[in-house]
């Protein structure tokens, strides 16, 4: 009863201060005219709803959202005044500790409201708002302090919105650049959801569109079409090989655990349009760790002391690992 009550007074508070509490249970993605974005590449494209305000609230959201979201745009809206410079603030997040409250608890919220829908969490963590700061600005210095003082695996889990385990149904390539002098190639891999780990509303597939083709500039889209998803697929990530070394390149009908985020492409009236990329934290595996042909262990690639397991782990037990990790971020002083 007490959870009830604080949520209905918090709701009403905040219709109060005039922020945007939407009666709604889930994202409805709203796709306009194919491709409005000048992308640099191609890729397959996702669109969610555009909201005007931020944060979005929904009458179904467990409270830890609410207080997430209402946290973080008090943060983003008042900080200024306790660290009024960019030194005082890293000067606050070097301070930070995995032994500390202050840090463990920024990690609870930030784990819940990305696992509870991560394109809510990008629209948010993306929104320009006069007189705030972009809460992206603050992220990758929070999360260079994780890796230093709670370690990769914490990191990983936290800068991860998405992470599944996946069989992948079929891999695609698109030269997008020749004048390089060589292919450089887009990889798309499209695959099934066998078990969500985070991320718990995937996109909606039936959004995606695909850029396949520039102008001799290399800097507008000409085409654009409506992607035409492998039957079993549930969702899709694309990469570009030249981003990063040691990324583990998918191969068809083997299965992964997959780490990966958000990555905006441009924001219209019509809907905000982004990609899915992996992490490309890990050292030895980049987001996208293999299981073995047999379908038994997560290989770890040369155990370089990414997750401290073992180099081959049984996916169960890898699984099990992970979400012990996991619920000791969330359920943080619990």
């Amino acid at each position: 009863m007490k959870r009830y009550i604080v949520l209905s007074l918090f709701v009403i508070a905040m219709a109060i201060l005039g922020k945007s509490v939407l009666f709604s249970d889930d994202v409805t993605p709203n796709l306009g005219d194919p491709c409005p974005c000048s992308a640099l590449y191609p890729g397959y494209y996702f669109t969610g709803q555009y909201y005007p305000y931020k944060p979005v609230f929904f009458t179904n959201m467990p409270l830890e959202q609410f207080v997430g979201y209402t946290i973080m745009d008090s943060i983003i809206t008042y900080g200024h005044l306790s660290y009024p410079t960019t030194q005082t603030q890293d000067d606050f997040i070097k301070s930070l500790t995995c032994a500390g409250d202050t840090l463990n608890y920024a990690l609870k919220y930030l784990y819940r409201m990305a696992d509870y829908n991560p394109f809510l969490y990008y629209n948010f963590l993306t929104s320009y708002q006069q007189g705030k700061r972009q809460p992206m600005t603050l992220l990758p210095k929070l999360l260079d302090q994780v890796k230093k003082v709670c370690g990769l695996p914490v990191q990983e889990v936290i800068k991860a919105e998405y992470i599944l385990h996946l069989r992948v149904n079929a891999v695609d390539s698109v030269v997008f650049d020749r004048s390089l002098g060589f292919d450089a190639k887009m990889v798309y891999v499209y695959a099934q959801v066998l078990d969500v780990i985070k991320g718990q509303v995937l996109p909606e597939l039936s959004t995606a569109i695909e850029v396949f083709e520039q102008d001799s500039a290399g800097t507008k889209v000409k085409k654009s079409k409506p992607l035409d998803v492998p039957p079993n697929t549930d969702f899709i990530y694309h990469y570009y090989p030249g981003w990063t070394t040691n990324l583990t390149k998918a191969k068809e009908d083997r299965e992964y655990i997959v780490f990966a985020y958000n990555m905006g492409a441009c924001i219209t009236r019509d809907g905000q349009y982004y990609d899915i990329r992996p992490t490309l934290l890990n050292p030895s595996n980049k987001g996208v760790i293999p299981i073995t042909a047999d379908g038994n262990n997560v290989y770890d690639r040369g155990n370089t002391n990414s997750w401290n397991w073992g180099e081959y782990v049984p996916v169960d037990v890898f699984k099990t690992n992970l979400r012990a990790l996991i619920n000791s971020i969330k359920n943080y002083g619990e």
